[in-house]
């Protein structure tokens, strides 16, 4: 029995790969009309940041997982050495203690300056004294992060100006953020790496990421880079010094010259949906097997290139799908449509990277989202 924290489209896409493995998908969401509710016989109605609920849930599971980083670690640090009867696998995956490290930007940065691995220079802001030495230290210009609970570009802020500052002055309430220099960059990169319980690593072929308005349009790949190799050596030490299991994101600005990771995200990651369509193993069934102790089997390519594009919500009103596709369709079964919300994503395959994107981004114009 799979436990899996959360409803939504990272718990389905979770949920219908334990399924192929022989696991018992359980969800722990408030509604039965979540994505992942929708495809398990096993929903639990509660919320995962309940202790009670959280308590009750955890009782009936023999492995357990998260579908984001953002819930209460808390009450499940330690249970991975009580409910651990056999070594074959870990009760909780990643680990508690771990999730609630990468939970903080702050804490995110403190473990890349420990592994020398390259990130923009930072600083972590408490109050209004700490924000104006930021001010003087990028020279007034630099971005300011939420340290807890930021995505899709909420929490951040770009300060470019004095008045740009001033605007800040009411966030600090007690808010712990991060102020980090301005870094050019020619694009955006991200790569998955997955560890095993039994020590295997592996990553995913890395790809180029595109942003609208924060949220992740689309993905190609697979890109490569001279300072990957540098860089995928110190990754691989970091995991296997602090015991990683699962999946884990690594987005990265490429500035031409370099490559620095941006943000880490540890769980399954919207960059990493090809993989259901482009991989023989996506990575969904990956962070399950990692959490089973599977040895990892080499990430292998089904065509040359690949292409993921995102359907976001442009309006309120229900999608309408075209009748011919030449991507795969998949769609999260959420109820409700609205401006930039995820409902689905299309997968490609072929030989030529321009050419599957072009035909991804024409294909998109044809739904009414």
């Amino acid at each position: 029995r799979l436990g899996i924290l959360g409803g939504g489209q990272l718990a389905q896409m979770l949920a219908s790969s334990a399924a192929q493995l022989g696991l018992e998908p359980h969800i722990l969401s408030p509604s039965s009309l979540d994505p992942a509710a929708q495809v398990t016989a096993h929903w639990h109605h509660g919320d995962p940041n309940n202790p009670k609920d959280l308590q009750n849930f955890l009782a009936k599971q023999d492995l357990l997982t998260f579908e984001s980083e953002f819930v209460s670690t808390d009450k499940l640090i330690g249970l991975q050495l009580k409910k651990n009867k056999s070594k074959k696998s870990q009760f909780v995956f990643p680990k508690p203690h771990l999730m609630k490290l990468f939970q903080f930007r702050s804490s995110q940065k403190e473990i890349l300056e420990k592994f020398k691995i390259s990130t923009a220079s930072f600083m972590i802001i408490k109050n209004h004294t700490d924000l104006n030495k930021a001010w003087e230290r990028f020279g007034g210009k630099f971005v300011l992060k939420k340290a807890f609970g930021a995505y899709d570009g909420h929490g951040t802020h770009y300060i470019q100006s004095f008045s740009d500052l001033k605007k800040t002055d009411d966030l600090l309430d007690g808010e712990l953020f991060i102020a980090e220099a301005f870094i050019t960059f020619q694009r955006e990169l991200a790569v998955i790496f997955v560890r095993s319980f039994n020590g295997s690593c592996i990553h995913l072929p890395m790809v180029e990421s595109h942003q609208t308005q924060h949220r992740c349009d689309w993905v190609r790949g697979p890109v490569e880079h001279k300072k990957f190799f540098g860089l995928r050596k110190k990754i691989l030490e970091m995991l296997n010094k602090i015991d990683y299991v699962g999946c884990i994101a690594f987005e990265l600005f490429d500035t031409g010259k370099e490559l620095l990771v941006n943000e880490i995200a540890p769980r399954v990651h919207n960059t990493g949906h090809y993989s259901q369509d482009a991989l023989l193993h996506s990575q969904f069934d990956l962070h399950l097997m990692a959490g089973l102790g599977y040895e990892l089997p080499q990430p292998q390519l089904t065509n040359k290139a690949f292409a993921m594009i995102n359907l976001l919500g442009k309006t309120k009103n229900s999608i309408k799908i075209p009748q011919k596709l030449t991507g795969k369709l998949h769609l999260y079964g959420k109820k409700e449509n609205r401006p930039g919300r995820k409902m689905g994503h299309l997968n490609y395959i072929g030989n030529n990277l321009q050419e599957i994107l072009k035909q991804a981004l024409n294909e998109r114009k044809k739904f009414l989202l």
